[in-house]
């Protein structure tokens, strides 16, 4: 995985991990420097009301 990380690293582009599951996950990937973390962990799952109401608050 760090092998995958760091070649992605030198194309300049953002690192962004999906799909985690646990905090083990994403505490190896920020020490890895993946710039964007998406998942459990991030956040779960929320309503589409959720979402829309953080969107207008400027949280997300």
């Amino acid at each position: 995985m760090a092998a995958i990380i760091v070649r992605a690293s030198s194309l300049c582009r953002p690192i962004v991990a999906e799909g985690l599951y646990d905090s083990q996950q994403a505490d190896f990937l920020r020490r890895q420097h993946c710039d964007k973390l998406d998942g459990d962990p991030a956040s779960r799952p929320l309503p589409t009301v959720e979402v829309q109401r953080r969107r207008l608050q400027g949280s997300i």
